[in-house]
This record gives C-alpha cells, structure tokens and sequence, in this order.
C-alpha cells in the first residue's frame, strides 16, 4: 500500500533447529527441577502458614499427606505439572531411553496426583477432613508404588543419561562437565539412600518419612536444574536485556553452539 513502509523480516541466520531445541529442552529441564524444589519444600510452607482444621503437623508423615491439608491444590498442581513436562520430554534425537524415561515418569506423577495416599493416622472419622468416598486401601499401595516408579526413573536419569557426553573417551572433559557428572551421580546416591530410608522407615521403625522423601525430592530437582544450566540464567537474562536495548529481539543462540550432541 502506499505510503505504508512494511517492517523488513530477516532471519537470523546464527540461529538453528537445532539451538531452539536446546534451549527448549533446557527451560523444560530446569522447569522440572524447579517443580521438584516446590514440592519438596513449598507444600510443607502452605501447610504451615495455613494450618488445617483436624490435622496435626506430626500427621503429616509424608509429602503426599499433604494432600489432606490446605497444601493439597498445590500438591497436586505439582504432580500434573511434572506429568506434562516429563511426558513431552524430547531428550535427545538420537536418544530414544530419555523418551521412554519421561513418559514412565510422567505416566507416573499423574497417577501420584490422581491416586491419594493414605489418610493420616489419627483423624476424627466425623471429622472435616477425610479420604474421598471413592478412595479404597489398595489405592495407597498405588500411590506408593507410583511414586517409586517416579523417583526411580528420576535415579536412572542421574546415572545413565545425564551423565552421557559427546566428548571422545580418549579426550578429557572439561572442568563444568566433570563437575556436573559429580553432581549427577552424588544426586542419584543421594536419592537411593533416601529410598533405602523411607522403606526402613515404613516397614520396620514404622515413623515418618517425610524428611527422607524430601531429601530425595530435592536431590533429583537439583540434578535437572544443574542439566538445565540453571547457573547460566542471570547471564541468558543479562544478555536478553542487552539485545532488547539494542533492539534486536532475535532469540539467542544454544550454549555450545546448539550442539544436539551430549553435552
């Protein structure tokens, strides 16, 4: 039309498929970490700061147990959050276990979620707060069994795929990589000891197992936000605000060049 001056499109042309697919695939990791963080810790704040009528806090043994409280959206909320982003998680191209891993977990948050634990020990049965009338026994040892599906998935994760590097065998890694390998295998070890814990803790000391839970739950999302390069996001940010002053809102490049490969 005239008179009308159309903005000229470029493409840029330092960006790839393959740096979008990095950068997705690293806020969908760190997303997943920071899901874990508010679930090991931000469920015992809202129980704490918004009490719930009929529930003790030393009936709260378990994570899930918060399900029961003013928690129990949020509890919730988390487990269809980590079902969406592990069952659409990509990993790799040439990777098809980072696929498989994500939907079994995924499949297995949205069972955690949909499935409550058993109620705390210890309620008024006349009481206001109580197990769904369609709730059964077995589906505790759903719940359970869930949730050790999801944890263990979050352990191979840390041993076998995180772990992974595109660096030949016969090259040294750099120093961030072995650091991050330390981290992933220290986060798995953690996670198996607490494991280990909670079923001691269920079936012979017969107490709770919420601070064994929660080590393990805040052990597997430190392990995604440290695949996420979490480390990096002041400087991503940094550099977001530099371009937009400069007025270019182009996307950044992928770390490394938007490599596919290992990192």
């Amino acid at each position: 039309m005239a008179g009308i001056e159309l903005p000229e499109l470029r493409l840029n042309s330092n960006k790839t498929d393959e740096d979008e697919l990095v950068l997705s695939a690293n806020a969908q990791r760190r997303m997943v970490g920071f899901l874990g963080l508010g679930l090991g810790g931000g469920v015992s704040v809202v129980a704490h700061f918004a009490p719930t009528d009929g529930i003790e806090p030393h009936q709260i043994t378990s994570i899930s147990a918060h399900y029961y409280t003013a928690a129990g959206d949020l509890f919730v909320g988390v487990m269809f959050a980590l079902f969406v982003f592990l069952f659409t998680y990509r990993g790799y191209s040439k990777t098809t276990l980072d696929r498989i891993l994500g939907v079994v977990g995924g499949l297995s948050a949205l069972v955690v979620g949909l499935v409550p634990t058993d109620p705390p020990e210890g309620l008024d049965p006349n009481g206001p707060i109580r197990a769904p009338s369609w709730w059964s026994e077995p589906m505790g040892y759903v719940h359970v069994g869930a949730a050790f599906f999801l944890l263990a998935t979050f352990i191979v994760f840390c041993f076998f795929l995180f772990p992974l590097t595109s660096t030949p065998d016969d090259e040294p890694l750099e120093g961030r990589k072995q650091v991050q390998i330390y981290v992933y295998f220290g986060c798995g070890i953690t996670m198996v000891v607490s494991i280990v814990l909670c079923a001691l803790c269920m079936l012979v000391w017969k107490t709770s197992i919420f601070w064994p839970e929660t080590i393990a739950v805040c052990a597997f999302a430190f392990a995604w936000l440290v695949k996420g390069d979490f480390d990096r996001i002041p400087k991503e940010v940094g550099e977001q605000i530099k371009r937009l002053a400069a007025g270019d809102t182009a996307p950044s490049r992928a770390p490394n060049g938007g490599s596919m490969s290992r990192e």
